[in-house]
């Protein structure tokens, strides 16, 4: 029975993602739940999210607040510890909760007393012990914001409630597999269980630091989808994964790299665009798609001649948005960067020779090889020479022709190929 129905759940969502597989938006209607014993209460009336969301108020009884839905955000960072951190400082609700003095006792004493899910049910999805309820509140504890508020004493139940909670998921792996486990001691290690370091690299071949992380259960998949879904004006286009994020999906799986997870790291990404194949230079002949990164440490991609783009969030799904419908976190200040480009005369005159280059000549900075062709099926015209970073075309004959320059890397796989076509006069 409890299969069952967690095969029902997720067969659900599929059919969610197929049915708008030709782009076609579909709204879904907010949950008004209400938990009478609950100290937070999911709720959102608009079907919106806005930046002053996780808002407190004091009912008659001190000890209950109420919650506005957008609680999941910290899911969709590439780093939930910077997550959280950006939620407590930004949304007007936490900010006051971490105010109080006797804010992380209430906290400590709600999860306390929070009962972990055994049986994957959809109508514990929105309780508590649901894996994103649950985890947002245990990362709000062991947030050092929250900590400073404790005493020592106070400090060893904390650490005792998370090692309890960590071994009781532990034995439900059908509701929390793959979810990350705040197994505190008291030095406040975070451990994320089951994920190993690996190495990928740049289109030229610079190396980037990433890992391989195991999938959270389709129970977690379910509730991060229909999250973003419920909250954003989104079209879904997979599900939520916890395998990959947005700078692997944007950066590396786009281009057939492997499925792994890809984290900022300082100078880790920039090396996509410092000395390889990317650069924020533009002739504005640029195809294909461009790479975008938002200054709150998101990816996403633009595909020439739309203007929407597509990115995962976070551990949750990968959609096509609106390039400022976004999470709070990701911030709207956004860098553009291309691949390489051919530029040189887009309108010529027959019996003349024309040259024509690849922008930026990355070869200059990085090891690459460039190999120049002309597609000359009505034999208008041939190369009279080439040199590294360009090429020199006589044109004799009318038409419309292609002019296409690839490039190889140290390895010899080439990775990347730019084409350009020039309009020659008819005869």
């Amino acid at each position: 029975m409890k299969h069952y129905i967690l095969i029902t759940a997720f067969c659900l969502l599929c059919s969610f993602s197929c049915s708008i597989q030709d782009a076609t938006p579909i709204s879904y209607k907010s949950l008004n739940v209400y938990q009478a014993d609950s100290i937070i209460v999911l709720y959102n009336s608009n079907n919106s999210f806005k930046n002053d969301a996780h808002k407190f108020w004091t009912i008659k009884d001190t000890t209950k607040w109420k919650n506005i839905s957008g609680f999941f955000e910290y899911m969709l960072t590439d780093n939930e510890k910077y997550g959280i951190s950006f939620m407590i400082k930004n949304f007007n609700g936490l900010k006051e909760l971490s105010s109080r003095k006797d804010g992380t006792i209430k906290l400590l004493k709600l999860y306390s007393n929070i009962k972990v899910l055994e049986d994957p049910f959809i109508s514990n999805l929105d309780t508590l012990s649901s894996p994103l309820h649950l985890r947002y509140i245990e990362l709000l504890l062991a947030n050092d914001t929250f900590i400073s508020q404790l005493n020592d004493i106070q400090k060893d139940s904390l650490y005792f409630y998370l090692s309890e909670k960590a071994s009781e998921k532990r034995k439900n792996p059908l509701v929390y597999q793959g979810y990350l486990l705040l197994d505190m001691s008291k030095s406040k290690r975070i451990k994320a269980m089951s994920d190993y370091f690996t190495i990928i690299y740049t289109p030229l071949r610079q190396e980037i630091t990433a890992y391989i992380r195991d999938e959270v259960s389709s129970w977690v998949i379910f509730e991060s989808t229909m999250d973003v879904l419920n909250n954003y004006n989104v079209i879904l286009i997979d599900s939520a994964s916890r395998t990959y994020n947005c700078h692997s999906y944007a950066w590396n799986i786009s281009e057939g790299g492997a499925t792994c997870w890809i984290d900022y790291g300082g100078i880790n990404l920039s090396k996509y665009w410092t000395n390889d194949l990317y650069s924020s230079a533009t002739q504005g002949n640029n195809y294909g798609y461009t790479r975008v990164y938002y200054s709150g440490d998101h990816s996403a991609l633009s595909s020439y001649g739309t203007s929407y783009y597509t990115s995962k969030w976070g551990e949750g799904p990968l959609v096509r948005h609106a390039p400022t419908t976004v999470p709070a976190s990701y911030t709207t200040n956004r860098t553009y960067y291309y691949a390489p480009a051919i530029i040189g005369p887009a309108y010529i005159t027959l019996g003349n020779t024309y040259i024509y280059r690849i922008f930026p000549h990355i070869a200059e900075y990085a090891n690459a090889t460039y190999h120049w062709n002309f597609c000359d099926e009505e034999k208008g015209g041939y190369i009279v020479s080439s040199a590294a970073d360009s090429v020199a075309i006589f044109f004799n004959q009318g038409g419309t022709f292609q002019i296409s320059c690839s490039i190889e890397n140290s390895q010899g796989t080439i990775v990347y190929s730019a084409f350009f076509e020039p309009l020659r006069e008819y005869l």
